[in-house]
């Protein structure tokens, strides 16, 4: 079965001012925000973050959208996107992705 690809910008270390940006192999059709965690970790435990928001990075593209919230200096996330959360033009459709990331400290 052939899926969406999806590209996440963000590497192991993000900077706090800066949205993820995602991008796909072709024009997205529907983004259900639904399928969008965010989690933070706070001491062992992973924590459901405040709420992220899913934005078009310009009003051209149709393959690339950000990802913004008020990251906190020196913490780690975990984003998660349920699979058939983003469904392309053409009827591709993403599968399952985790992504976790720490945000620089604020003397980096």
């Amino acid at each position: 079965m052939k899926f969406l690809d999806m590209k996440i910008s963000s590497g192991s270390t993000h900077d706090v001012y800066r949205p993820i940006i995602l991008t796909t192999n072709e024009p997205i059709d529907s983004i259900n925000q639904l399928g969008f965690h965010l989690e933070e970790k706070q001491d062992t435990l992973w924590v459901d973050s405040d709420s992220i928001r899913l934005l078009p990075l310009d009003s051209i593209s149709l393959t690339t959208f950000k990802i913004e919230h008020n990251w906190k200096f020196g913490t780690e996330y975990k984003l998660t996107i349920d699979s058939i959360s983003v469904i392309g033009m053409y009827g591709l459709f993403n599968k399952p992705i985790t992504h976790s990331f720490t945000v620089k400290k604020e003397e980096e």
